[in-house]
């Protein structure tokens, strides 16, 4: 069930930490998952840098162990990593939680759908609770008048149009998830 945990992720710590909860790992392992070509990669790809910063960041907030150190033929030795049972609570609890903005939803609810198939975790009572935590504001702005003109109007479109969208897609994929 979500809760505050969740609240001092971001999202690219929160990746981090669900490849972790998947399997333990090393840095350059973890930022292939999320190069072009990569298991994520049809949401989110990053840079290998900005891994490394996550993983120094979980590190620092507690949220995963070091289990050892192996030697590499090709660079540095890896340090293999693991999430702890915070750093499981903390994803478990941003994996949960619905995303706030229509904004966010093309990276980070696919992110969270990937993790839930990913991980074999049922995806639906997270889907009703998106779903729950959207309707207000698709009713809202489907009730909301279009200015005339300008830019207004068109951001105003643009809301409406994505919050329809957005709507069609929780119910194609809670169809499916059922």
């Amino acid at each position: 069930m979500p809760s505050e945990d969740d609240a001092s992720l971001t999202f690219i710590e929160a990746v981090v930490l669900g490849l972790l909860v998947e399997q333990r790992g090393h840095g350059f392992e973890l930022a292939k998952a999320l190069e072009p070509g990569g298991w994520l990669s049809e949401v989110f790809t990053t840079r290998r840098a900005i891994v490394y910063r996550a993983l120094k960041t979980l590190e620092g907030k507690s949220l995963l162990v070091r289990e050892q150190t192996v030697a590499s033929t090709r660079g540095p030795d890896r340090t293999i990593m693991s999430a702890n049972k915070a750093g499981e609570r903390a994803f478990h609890a941003w994996l949960e939680t619905p995303v706030r903005h229509l904004r966010d939803v093309r990276v980070e609810l696919l992110a969270k759908l990937a993790f839930h198939e990913r991980l074999g975790i049922d995806a639906q009572p997270f889907i009703t609770r998106q779903a729950g935590h959207f309707r207000p504001i698709y009713e809202a702005l489907q009730t909301t008048p279009i200015p005339p003109d300008g830019i207004e109007r068109q951001v105003a479109l643009w809301r409406k149009e994505a919050s329809k969208s957005v709507m069609r897609f929780l119910d194609e994929v809670g169809s499916a998830a059922q």
